[in-house]
Formats: C-alpha cells, structure tokens, sequence
C-alpha cells in the first residue's frame, strides 16, 4: 500500500480538504456531468489523475494514450499506479471491443503496472498495445490522451520536466479527432 494520500477521493467534491480543492471538482465534476464543450485547467498531478479516471469511466471505445515515460508516481502522487485508477482502466478493457493504445517516448519497465495488465490472465480478452516511438523520429512534445475521439486532456507545453499546463475537455471531437490524427502518425513510427 502507498504512502501517499488517494488523490481520487477527489471524485466526491465534500471530501477535499480546501475550499479551493472543493470548487475546482464541482466545476470538474458538472463539465463531466453535462458534456460541455469547455477546456479546463488540467496541471496538477491530482487534478491529471482524477480527470484521466473520468475519461476511462467515460470510454466506450477507444482510449488513446501519448506519453513520456507513463510515470508510476508524479510529484508525490501515485498516478499510474494508482489501485483506483488501474481498477477503473480494467473495468474500461472489460466493455466488449474496447481499446487501449499506449505510445511512449521512453521504454517502459516490465515492472509498470499498464505492461502486467497487458500480460495478465484477463488480458487474452483486452486489446491493449504498448508502443515505444523510435527515438530517430520526431517527437511530438506535448503529450495527451484521447478518449472515443471526444474527450481528451492536452499538456499544452512541452515536456520539460516539470507539472506541464494541461486542459481537459469532455466533449470536443473536433481537437480529440486531431489529437487522434496526430496519435495515428506517432503509432506509425513506433515499435
């Protein structure tokens, strides 16, 4: 078990400790609920965790991730790692003709939890690809995830080794349809 705190009790908005907190996941919370068209701010580690688990409760289809490195843990937060978090991925591989496709920059250590679900017993029954993109071609520095080609979360700067800006949206096709294009001609120079 983790030391760190379970940042997706941030799902229910009564149980965050600000009042800051409180408000950004009831705003969070009604886009999620009522499909708007709006982006919102996406930066911190907690915030990224607990909108990526709306995306794969969300998914029906299709579930597109670009990465660095698919970090475990991102300053103090169990991100990939996260029990709730990989629960509600298998749930999402679990709905019939479901897909996961992972691109990452870097390899990713047998020991990662997306590359044991790939491997597991259940997986003979998921269509999940890992794939790393050759270091020869271009990388494309901001990384994204894209659910159904509706729902996406964008880091709108650059790697840089730090908690990038990122926005979220629920219901934009028109950006995740291009973030899928995009995540198209990665997948073609990746491994």
């Amino acid at each position: 078990m983790s030391k760190n705190k379970n940042y997706l009790e941030g799902l229910k908005p009564e149980t965050i400790g600000s009042l800051k907190e409180k408000g950004y996941y009831a705003i969070a919370n009604k886009l999620f609920e009522k499909k708007e068209n709006k982006p919102f701010d996406n930066g911190e580690p907690a915030h990224a965790l607990w909108g990526m688990y709306k995306l794969f409760e969300a998914a029906e289809q299709s579930i597109n991730i670009y990465s660095g490195k698919l970090k475990e843990q991102i300053n103090g937060v169990d991100f990939y790692a996260n029990t709730q978090f990989l629960k509600v991925v298998e749930k999402f591989l679990n709905k019939s003709n479901s897909t996961l496709n992972i691109i990452s920059e870097e390899e990713i250590d047998e020991s990662h939890p997306f590359v044991k679900l790939s491997k597991s017993k259940s997986s003979s029954d998921w269509n999940i690809s890992i794939k790393k993109l050759k270091k020869e071609k271009y990388i494309f520095g901001n990384h994204f995830i894209v659910a159904d080609n509706i729902g996406y979360r964008y880091e709108l700067e650059e790697n840089s080794g730090k908690t990038p800006k990122a926005e979220f949206n629920f219901n934009d096709a028109k950006s995740a349809q291009t973030l899928t294009r995009i995540f198209d001609i990665l997948k073609t120079d990746s491994e």
